[in-house]
């Protein structure tokens, strides 16, 4: 009823499907790695888009008084609301690296020294 198998054949038969599964294993090994790679690339990107997000929302506050101060001839320069600037601060101090944010800190540090020095103006708006 049943035939003899040639051990040869056996062997080569085995030898075959032993290559295909180490193959398929490499495979997916190659895949796993170049999924990780994809993810840290993405990941990375995705923080410096919020980063440069973040930076450009503070930025655009501090600039904002700077140039609202170099165009009036009044002494009393425009602030912004203290909520949007300490929202803006909150976030952006999440994502503060002291080698990339040194100057970007000092203009922090100078509009706040200039909004606690503006006479008779709202002096809320930071504290």
């Amino acid at each position: 009823m049943f035939s003899k198998v040639d051990s040869k054949k056996k062997n080569e038969f085995l030898d075959k499907q032993k290559a295909a599964r180490e193959e398929r294993a490499h495979q997916k090994n190659k895949e796993d790695a170049s999924i990780k790679i994809q993810a840290f690339v993405r990941g990375h990107q995705e923080r410096e888009r919020i980063r440069s997000m973040l930076t450009t929302q503070l930025d655009g506050i501090i600039n904002e008084v700077a140039q609202n101060n170099r165009n009036q001839a009044s002494p009393q320069p425009k602030f912004s609301p203290a909520l949007d600037f300490f929202l803006a601060v909150k976030k952006f101090l999440f994502v503060f690296s002291e080698k990339k944010d040194k100057e970007r800190f000092e203009r922090l540090c100078r509009y706040i020294v200039a909004c606690m020095e503006a006479e008779g103006g709202d002096r809320k708006s930071v504290v």
